[in-house]
Formats: structure tokens, C-alpha cells, sequence
């Protein structure tokens, strides 16, 4: 496993500031440059001047979805009238998301998440052909709230979907290669268009099933947290099981290499069927605990999966092949830890990313908003 410092990020990169246009910066593994035009695209205030007007009479309400205790909004299941077709509707209050970017960063200036990033950064990526996106079907508001329509995921969200399906085993990870694939690769791009997510969980990764031949497709969601064009970042992101240690200890942080241990968590936690702990912080949990004194390896060799017949720990679980991608994604010293580009070039993802039958899934359980 290499040791070298890497990141999509490299010296060049603005320090983050509150204008809604973002600067680029050189990346070793970009494919895509980012120039004046791109930029435009991804302003966000640009975004709230898209707000239409809600009419209630276009949808009908089905049943919610998933309820976001941070902003006291829901993500609704609606049938439009006019093609009858399902769409995810996300609703936030006005109190909370305000009338745009700019006014939400000085209502809400401790909140890292924000409505207008996610909103702008899936209107520039589909306008650059991103795939593994549910798309937008417009931005509406009334009185009180927002309204933003959406693609429904058929399948529901990632760690629903593969709470089913085969034990840890060979079966189980042959079963999860291609979905894999396909979030490292999703991942991969957001990376290289500059654009670190910051909230990586399995949450916020769904799966859908294409209406057309069947296949079974990754989505991305939630980018509220995400960074664009910054190399450093500070303060806490996402979920305390998926978070980097280094956001802990460290004044500012590489969001890239936090979001690829984000992705090792998932990795994990997709195999063995269970977290690997619940907190990355020191004294918080006796699993990561144990892997600050002893490392990965032998703390596998002590954590048993419940639910095997017989009672296995994850060093038998898990192949070696899975073993050195989660340990290079796992790894506490950013310096240490695999990049985006390194991970989709490991041999473990080496798989046709196509899905169409699984041992997975199960009845949808519907779009989550993580």
C-alpha cells in the first residue's frame, strides 16, 4: 500500500470564503478543468433566481419518506398530475433554508450545511452530464416552504438496500463489488470536478432501478455539506461514524482524504453488516479506541459479526483483497490514506459495475435524505 500524501487537492486552492463564486485549483488526478464558464455554473445564488412558485394542485402528496430532524423538514413521496409520474419531494422551512445563498451564510453562519450548496452543485453537475444523480424537477416555494422535486429512488437508500442479502463472506462481497463500483466511481468524479461531499454515509447513497432495462444504479445525494475548489476545511462534516479522525484533532483538515475514509466506513460497514464503531473521536468508542492503540488488522481479529453461523470476526469475513482496500481507505494518518483514484484502480473494484438480479433489497424503503 503506498504511504504517500495524496488528495485531489493541490497548492493553488482558495481559502474558503462566503463569496458563491468558487476558485479552482491544479489536481493531480482531474480529468476535467475547470474554467470561467464552469465557474458560473456552480454559483449558487444563481440557483435561488431558478425558485418558482408552488401549486399545490400539480402534485399529489403519497406519503413521507424520511423525516430531517436538523431542519425541522420532511422528503415526501408525490405523484405529479400531469404525467402521473412519482417524485421525491424534499420540503424545508424558509426560516431555515432562507431565499438564497448569500442570506443563508449570514442567518446561519455556524450551520456548515447548506440548501443552496446542494442545490447548485446538482444543477452544475447535471449540466455536465453526471449520471448518478437524482435529478432535479425544479425548485418551488410559497409562504413558508421550499420545495425541491426530484427523481424518486426506486430501491431506497444504500444501507437498507444491503442490510439484506448474504452473510459476510465471499458471496456477500461478489454481491456488493458492482454497486461499490459504481459509489467509488461517482465518487471519482465528484473529486475530479473539485467537489469534496463531506457528508459520505450510506444514507446518502440510494439505488434505483433504471425504468428502461433494469439495471440497478448508484445515486448521489445530499451535498448540503460539500466544498467546492478547497483544499482545507475545518470543523466537523457528516456522521460520527463516518467521520475522519483527523477532524478532531487537526485545525483544518483535506475534505478529499475525509471523504475516502468515509468511503473505507462504507466499505466496511457494506461487508461485515455492522459499523466499525460508532464514534471516530478518542475516549467516545472502545472499537476505534482499540484501533488507535493495536490498528485495523488485529482489532479484526477481535470483532465478531453477530448474525454468522458460526460466530466469525471480520479478519475471517473478509477477503485480503478487501482487507488492503479498507485499510488504505481506513487509514488515521491522511498522509497514509488511498485517494479516490487509487481506491477505483484497486483490484477488489476490478468488476462490471451492471446490476440487474441481486440477493439484495428488498421492498424500497424509499428516497432518504441523509
Amino acid at each position: 500500500m503506498q504511504t504517500s500524501p495524496k488528495s485531489a487537492a493541490t497548492e493553488g486552492s482558495m481559502p474558503s470564503t462566503s463569496n458563491s463564486m468558487l476558485t479552482p485549483f491544479g489536481s493531480p488526478t482531474a480529468s476535467v478543468g475547470m474554467g470561467m464558464e464552469a465557474l458560473e455554473e456552480v454559483n449558487f445564488e444563481d440557483t435561488s433566481r431558478e425558485v418558482q412558485e408552488w401549486k399545490p394542485q400539480d402534485f399529489e402528496f403519497q406519503r413521507t419518506l424520511e423525516r430531517a430532524g436538523r431542519n425541522q423538514g420532511t422528503v415526501d413521496l408525490m405523484k405529479r398530475i400531469n404525467d402521473g409520474s412519482f417524485v421525491a419531494v424534499k420540503v424545508m422551512p424558509i426560516s431555515w433554508t432562507c431565499t438564497g445563498h448569500q442570506q443563508h451564510l449570514r442567518d446561519h453562519p455556524e450551520d456548515p450545511e447548506n440548501p443552496w450548496v446542494d442545490l447548485g452543485i446538482v444543477r452544475y453537475l447535471s449540466k455536465k452530464g453526471a449520471t448518478f444523480l437524482c435529478h432535479s424537477h425544479g425548485i418551488f416555494r410559497d409562504s413558508a416552504w421550499l420545495y425541491c422535486v426530484s427523481e424518486f429512488a426506486t430501491e431506497g437508500d444504500f444501507f437498507s438496500f444491503v442490510s439484506r442479502g448474504p452473510e459476510p463472506g465471499p458471496r456477500r462481497e461478489d454481491a456488493l463489488r458492482p454497486f461499490m463500483v459504481q459509489l467509488f466511481s461517482a465518487m471519482r468524479y465528484l473529486h475530479d470536478h473539485y467537489i469534496a461531499h463531506c457528508d459520505v454515509s450510506m444514507e446518502n447513497f440510494l439505488v434505483t432501478k433504471n425504468s428502461t432495462d433494469g439495471r440497478l444504479e448508484i445515486k448521489v445525494i445530499d451535498f448540503s455539506m460539500a466544498v467546492v475548489g478547497e483544499k482545507l476545511i475545518c470543523g466537523y462534516r457528516g456522521k460520527p461514524s463516518y467521520r475522519a479522525p483527523e477532524m478532531a484533532v487537526a485545525p483544518l483538515y483535506d475534505p478529499f482524504l475525509a471523504d475516502c475514509f468515509g468511503m473505507g466506513v462504507i466499505l466496511f460497514s457494506a461487508a461485515a453488516r455492522t459499523y466499525p464503531w460508532m464514534s471516530t473521536i478518542k475516549g467516545r468508542c472502545k472499537c476505534f479506541d482499540y484501533v488507535l492503540d493495536h490498528g485495523h488488522r488485529k482489532f479484526w481479529k477481535t470483532r465478531k459479526i453477530k448474525k454468522t453461523q458460526p460466530t466469525q470476526n471480520v479478519h475471517q469475513c473478509f477477503s485480503e483483497e478487501l482487507k488492503v482496500l479498507a485499510e488504505g481507505l481506513l487509514a488515521l494518518e491522511p498522509s497514509a490514506r488511498l485517494c479516490m483514484e487509487e481506491a477505483v484502480c484497486h483490484s477488489w473494484l476490478h468488476v462490471d459495475e451492471t446490476v440487474t438480479h441481486t440477493p439484495f433489497g428488498g421492498k424500497a424503503q424509499g428516497h432518504k435524505d441523509g
